[in-house]
């Protein structure tokens, strides 16, 4: 018989102990309200970050600014910024060269488990166009009376078959890889809340305005961008706290 796992903690302690997990939530959690780049922002600590080569980036290796961002695809404000602030500056900051964007995981809960999932099944090449349909189509999935078959209609949209999808949320390998993305940015950055943003190593809780994103960036390139340090190495034997949105 299926059983339901409520908290992301049960899931992260579920998939590192290697118990599958086998239903999602159709009822996704709010999330906490966007809050623009705090003032502070040049005053605050550079933690030590790095680009990995199973990163989703978009933009050029060489900008001299490394926007990171730690979301979950149940996150109202996550799909905010995803369909409304990232195209108003992707021209002005990422395909000028300013900048470059890195997509990590954060699922708040199963559903965003899942599709965080769905997402690395699709491969690198897909990755950006299923992160912007989960999130333009985030109301319809999320909140559907089985969400599996909403998934599921993504990942036929997005050219995988039924038994391609079925594969992908049976792979351990992969859900163990998504949990350890909110592991890893809970140890290393203390993020609790989506969306949350590593901007040249800077933390910055909530999605910025279009305008303040860009002074931001432009701020970074003309006083000159620090260096990206070396991370700390993954751990791989703790689990995500169960932290409740705020």
């Amino acid at each position: 018989m299926r059983k339901i796992l409520i908290a992301l903690g049960i899931i992260a302690v579920a998939a590192i102990a290697g118990v599958a997990v086998v239903e999602m939530r159709a009822t996704p959690k709010p999330s906490p309200s966007a809050a623009a780049a705090p003032s502070s922002f040049v005053d605050a600590p550079i933690l030590p970050y790095k680009v990995f080569p199973e990163d989703r980036v978009m933009g050029s290796p060489n900008a001299p600014v490394t926007i990171i961002e730690y979301a979950s695809f149940t996150c109202p404000h996550c799909a905010h910024f995803d369909t409304e602030v990232l195209p108003a500056v992707k021209a002005p900051l990422i395909d000028s060269g300013k900048a470059r964007l890195v997509f990590r995981d954060y699922p708040l809960d199963a559903l965003a488990l899942r599709a965080a999932m769905l997402v690395r099944c699709a491969g690198p090449e897909r990755a950006f166009g299923m992160i912007d349909l989960l999130f333009q189509r985030q109301v319809a999935w999320a909140t559907a009376q089985d969400p599996r078959a909403g998934l599921l209609g993504i990942a036929n949209q997005a050219g995988m078959s039924e038994a391609d999808f079925n594969a992908c949320m049976d792979n351990k390998t992969v859900q163990d890889a998504v949990v350890q993305s909110r592991v890893t940015a809970e140890q290393s950055y203390k993020i609790q809340s989506t969306p949350s943003f590593l901007i040249n190593g800077r933390l910055v809780v909530g999605a910025p305005q279009p305008a303040e994103l860009v002074q931001l960036v432009d701020s970074l390139v003309t006083g000159g961008a620090p260096a990206p340090a070396p991370a700390p190495a993954p751990s791989s034997s703790s689990s995500p706290s169960s932290t409740p949105e705020r």
